[in-house]
């Protein structure tokens, strides 16, 4: 994930139009957010909750994705997911550089009509953290 992390990186500096995506919905009204917490990081570094995803993600039956940015000022955002087979579910971890926590959401996405149920997903992700030492709250 560490590669492609920084190849994303340097599009986003390289070209920023192409921060900007566009997603078809099969129904807009349907996207929202399900719930949320937030993970304390052991240090001020996003790379260890990065590797959690990765081990994390096949457990509970999901991939990963992330995406990562830089202001130009050195400020560094990253947004590390992971997604249902279907992908109607969403689970994101948002972070800013020198950050000591992360932001945690589920979200029931609008991309794909075959609704999958998304509270197993986030309970068994919120229990992978948890069984890991990392405090979820």
């Amino acid at each position: 994930m560490k590669v492609w992390l920084m190849i994303a990186i340097a599009v986003a500096l390289i070209a920023p139009e192409a921060r900007a995506t566009s997603t078809r919905c099969s129904n807009p009204k349907r996207e929202q957010v399900l719930a949320t917490a937030r993970v304390a990081l052991p240090t001020r570094d996003i790379e260890a909750l990065e590797q959690r995803f990765e081990l994390v993600a096949p457990k509970i039956g999901m991939t990963t994705w992330g995406v990562a940015g830089d202001d130009g000022r050195g400020i560094r955002d990253v947004t590390l997911g992971l997604q249902s087979p279907k992908v109607s579910v969403s689970i994101t971890a948002e972070w800013r550089t020198g950050q000591k926590a992360a932001f945690l959401q589920v979200e029931r996405t609008c991309i794909n009509d075959a609704l999958e149920p998304w509270q197993p997903y986030w309970k068994h992700f919120l229990s992978e953290l948890r069984e890991a030492g990392y405090v979820v709250g």
